[in-house]
């Protein structure tokens, strides 16, 4: 908790950095906002509240950004296939993990690849 900005009056940036540490650290776990708000010292709605405030986006979409990202560098580096890049990254399910890919990316895992290679 070395980074977490305590249970003082931390500014939102303070609180922005602090939740992006984590994020960083645990995106490829099932997210867990009650560990997140031990984390940073704040209540739940308080840091969900700042945090889109602050960034313009939500917590989800930041793990959604995280885990495509990473998927993408795996599949892009030929590290492994889809299903496993998606379940490496967190997602249980390869159908729930094609749906953000393409929501983050503009297509599916395996039409990325195909425009990669070309």
């Amino acid at each position: 908790m070395s980074n977490a900005p305590g249970r003082g009056n931390a500014s939102p940036s303070a609180i922005v950095s602090a939740v992006d540490t984590w994020l960083a650290e645990n995106f490829r776990e099932q997210y867990d906002l009650v560990a997140l708000s031990l984390h940073v010292g704040k209540e739940r709605s308080y840091i969900c509240h700042t945090y889109r405030r602050e960034t313009g986006t939500t917590i989800s979409r930041k793990i959604r950004q995280l885990r495509v990202g990473e998927a993408a560098r795996m599949l892009e580096e030929r590290e492994c296939s889809v299903a496993e890049s998606a379940k490496a990254v967190g997602y249980a399910s390869v159908s729930h993990f094609t749906k953000a890919f393409h929501a983050e990316m503009g297509s599916r895992p395996s039409g990325w690849i195909r425009k990669r290679k070309n």
